[in-house]
């Protein structure tokens, strides 16, 4: 599943794992941020947000191309600065995907480009948000 393929590729990424943690405790997650007890900053999440498969005359082609969300999020907090540390942390996430290919288990990802890039803010929650669309493009598994 290319969703495990970029998880995988991220927490192979020294510059992402420097803000994120590492192993079965890191902080990258599928589409929702836990909020209990308390968010445990910085963090960042994950989604597919489109995808379709490539066809040919005979059907079916066997690779596929997606849209994967990545949002680095952050917030206020006593003797840190938010916004410095999410952006540091999009540009970690930039530097391991933009331009990636490869074999992750059983996914070939054969390109991975940066498309949108959006820095957010949440007054009510003081939360810094850093938002990547990356299109992927993979041999369907």
């Amino acid at each position: 599943m290319i969703d495990y393929a970029i998880r995988t590729t991220l927490l192979a990424a020294a510059g992402v794992t420097t803000y994120t943690g590492t192993g079965a405790n890191a902080r990258i997650y599928p589409v929702v941020l836990p909020q209990r007890p308390n968010p445990v900053w910085p963090a960042l999440t994950y989604q597919i947000i489109s995808g379709r498969p490539e066809y040919h005359i005979n059907g079916v082609a066997g690779v596929a191309e997606c849209r994967v969300q990545i949002d680095c999020w952050s917030a206020e907090r006593a003797q840190k600065d938010a916004y410095n540390e999410v952006r540091l942390l999009a540009e970690a996430v930039r530097a391991a995907l933009s331009a990636f290919t490869g074999t992750v288990g059983s996914d070939v990802v054969q390109s991975c480009f940066l498309e949108n890039r959006r820095s957010l803010y949440d007054d009510e929650t003081k939360t810094h948000r850093e938002s990547m669309d990356f299109m992927v493009g993979y041999t369907e598994s």
